[in-house]
């Protein structure tokens, strides 16, 4: 992985593994294929981690950096499966994801092929669901589901 600063890692069609540490940065990833791990550095647990979704880039933060997988979500099989932490645990960053809008109108739409959860909370929102088993729920408000 790039260290210090912000980097751009456009990788291959091979199994990668992208090791990521407190201070290398905000770094974006773009994966072309394979079977493809980040390993997160010591002192990193799962806990530590937040996402959101923008487009069908998948956005990591840690602290206040921020990893991003660049087109994760959008449907040519170029993803980075999973999130590894030095104690050994891991999850997936293949969903089901619950996305989640702010106070006031929302445009919530689903990505094709992933179960989730769409929370419009107040406001007037607007919520699409995708080709798959989605909960929409738009809150208090005059809601399109």
């Amino acid at each position: 992985m790039g260290e210090g600063g912000s980097d751009e890692l456009y990788l291959g069609e091979d199994n990668d593994t992208y090791i990521w540490n407190p201070g290398d940065g905000a770094d974006l990833i773009d994966e072309t294929g394979g079977t493809d791990a980040i390993r997160f550095g010591p002192g990193i647990a799962p806990g530590d981690l937040s996402f959101n979704l923008d487009g069908y880039s998948l956005y990591v933060h840690v602290g206040g950096e921020t990893l991003t997988l660049s087109g994760q979500f959008d449907m040519a099989g170029s993803v980075v499966e999973r999130a590894e932490v030095a104690n050994g645990s891991h999850l997936s960053l293949l969903g089901p994801f619950a996305i989640q809008g702010m106070p006031g109108l929302d445009y919530l739409q689903g990505f094709a092929g992933l179960t989730r959860i769409l929370s419009g909370l107040e406001g007037d929102d607007e919520l699409y669901g995708s080709d798959v088993n989605d909960l929409l729920d738009g809150g208090p408000g005059d809601d399109a589901l």
